[in-house]
């Protein structure tokens, strides 16, 4: 038997049902297995009433829920800032409320600056010369 959704299934048991029934057959076996689909037939009707209510009840929750969602994201979203703004964003503090503080920025002595003499050491030690030796074209 080839493969249907419930719908077809369930339409054509009506459609047998109700030829059946009207053929008006009285052997013994054939009433039952006709009330037999009859239940199965109810039943299904039943359960795809029961479905359809509880997937519309579904769809109404999930759009609740999706709703309380983005309400709970921007009020989060503002309390971090709240917080922040009350703390400072850098203070160890906030980890109270389970933030993370924003890094302090490490200013460098003059004796921790960037001297140009020393990218001049790096590419010698990278070329494999002797640092302060003459290059090989000099």
């Amino acid at each position: 038997m080839p493969k249907m959704s419930f719908a077809q299934q369930i339409d054509a048991w009506e459609a047998l049902t109700g030829n059946a029934a009207a053929s008006g057959d009285d052997h013994p076996a054939f009433a039952e297995v006709l009330t037999e689909l009859v239940t199965a037939l109810n039943d299904a009707k039943k359960s795809r009433s029961a479905h359809r209510r509880l997937r519309s009840k579904m769809l109404v929750e999930m759009k609740r829920l999706r709703e309380a969602v983005a309400r709970g994201q921007d009020a989060e979203k503002r309390l971090r800032r709240f917080l922040q703004a009350v703390y400072g964003p850098a203070s160890p503090q906030l980890h109270r409320f389970g933030l993370k503080p924003r890094k302090k920025r490490i200013k460098r002595n003059d004796s921790e600056s960037f001297d140009p003499t020393d990218a001049d050491l790096l590419e010698d030690a990278a070329a494999g010369e002797e640092p302060g030796a003459p290059a090989a074209g000099e």
